[in-house]
């Protein structure tokens, strides 16, 4: 993880009405991997590039306006603000060594 501010506990206090409309905590870094690993499956990236995912949890820190706290709301404005932003992540990384 990027930051080093989370917090950390071994249970999850999440509000449920569907899984999309799953509620989360920014500060809490249980919350933000499951985020982070369920928008990198639904995208289809690949798993092993470790940079894709510390740029998609800045850009929910960052970028994404505090006032929308659910996975589909997440999902949906990266989508629509930053639809070429990720493409690049669903390569394999470059395992060729100059």
């Amino acid at each position: 993880m990027v930051y080093n501010d989370y917090m950390w506990s071994q249970e999850q206090k999440q509000k449920k009405t569907e899984e999309s409309d799953l509620e989360f905590n920014r500060l809490a870094g249980n919350q933000m991997i499951r985020l982070i690993q369920d928008l990198a499956r639904d995208w289809e990236w690949n798993l092993e590039n470790i940079n894709a995912f510390r740029k998609l949890e800045v850009t929910i820190r960052t970028l994404v306006p505090k006032f929308i706290y659910s996975y589909s709301g997440v999902k949906n404005w990266i989508e629509d603000k930053c639809p070429d932003l990720f493409a690049v992540f669903r390569e394999k990384p470059d395992t060729k060594k100059d």
